[in-house]
This record gives structure tokens, sequence and C-alpha cells, in this order.
């Protein structure tokens, strides 16, 4: 992800997609601002960070009001994943939905 970008944000397993904006990496850790209220980030929360190039999976370590501090755990690149789907299906395997 590029520095203050806008991206979207949701609690894993079901919540909904919360804009935030990136505002910094460190290592694993990315710093995000919450655009508007939310209360479905606690410490501890499983997340979803979608910028549209990739997906990146993680844990709130840290919150102060709308900023939040998550661990990335896994990342997963968009075009690449599209090309194993292009191929997956190529191959005659049965589509997954998600």
């Amino acid at each position: 992800m590029s520095q203050e970008s806008e991206v979207a944000l949701r609690r894993l397993p079901e919540g909904s997609f919360e804009k935030a904006l990136e505002r910094s990496w460190s290592g694993r850790y990315v710093e995000l601002d919450l655009l508007a209220d939310s209360d479905q980030f606690p410490l501890g929360a499983l997340v979803e960070i979608d910028t549209g190039e990739a997906i990146y999976l993680g844990e709130i370590q840290r919150r102060q009001g709308h900023r939040l501090w998550a661990a990335v755990e896994h990342s997963m690149n968009r075009a690449k994943l599209a090309r194993i789907q292009e191929a997956w299906n190529e191959s005659g395997a049965r589509q997954v939905q998600p």
C-alpha cells in the first residue's frame, strides 16, 4: 500500500466495510485513520484491509479514537490471485465463489 491512500477496512468474518486512510507502515504494522465513527474494531479484532490492488489480513493491536494500528499477518496481491483463478478455471476445475 502506498502512504496516504484510502482503503476499505472490515472486521472479520462478517463486518461491513468502513473507509479508512492509510497513514504509514512500520515493518508489518500499518497505521490507519477511520474516516467515520465505528465501534467494530476493538483491540484483538481480526480485520481485512482492501486497497484495490491487494488484500491484507491482520489484527488490531492498538486504538486511539479514530486511529488504529494493525499487525498484518497475510497479504494477497489481486493481480497474482487473478492469474491463479484463470489457470484454475482453464484446468476445468470447479469455480468457487467468494
